[in-house]
């Protein structure tokens, strides 16, 4: 995997896990789907793709992420699932990129929220919300 990628996982990662702080119960996971996790409610933070954008060679990458959020349909209380979702809401339409540029190793240029769905996972009895966002970005030595 492309170090750009882990690079944006974990710097979202960071600021995600700091929006839900004193949110119980919740465990964020990065990148691997196939993961064995924790009982819902968890996060799952995944870079998907990436391509270097201006010109070849300057090291400012377009990442796109998918931030998803599941909770039991019955396990998990809607006054939870609400407070979680405007955690997540509030971390991606607050000031993204200043926040994730605070990472290690990572500056964000801009963070553009692309979609955001609701859905029913009928097999895992979940509902499923899940937030798109292209990053303009770059790993970097903070040194």
């Amino acid at each position: 995997m492309s170090s750009i990628l882990n690079a944006t996982e974990q710097a979202i990662y960071t600021a995600v896990t700091s929006s839900l702080t004193g949110i119980p119960n919740i465990s964020v996971y990065v990148s691997d789907l196939s993961e064995v996790k924790d009982p819902m409610p968890y996060v799952i933070i995944r870079a998907k793709d990436y391509s270097e954008i201006i010109a070849p060679g300057c090291g400012i990458f377009k990442v796109d992420v998918s931030l998803i959020f599941r909770s039991h349909v019955k396990d998990t209380s809607s006054e939870d699932r609400e407070t979680i979702i405007e955690s997540l809401n509030n971390f991606a339409y607050s000031t993204p990129a200043t926040v994730l540029s605070q990472a290690t190793g990572f500056h964000c240029y801009g963070f553009i929220p692309t979609t955001g769905r609701m859905t029913v996972d009928g097999e895992l009895k979940a509902y499923v919300y899940e937030m798109d966002f292209e990053l303009h970005c770059m790993p970097r030595d903070n040194s």
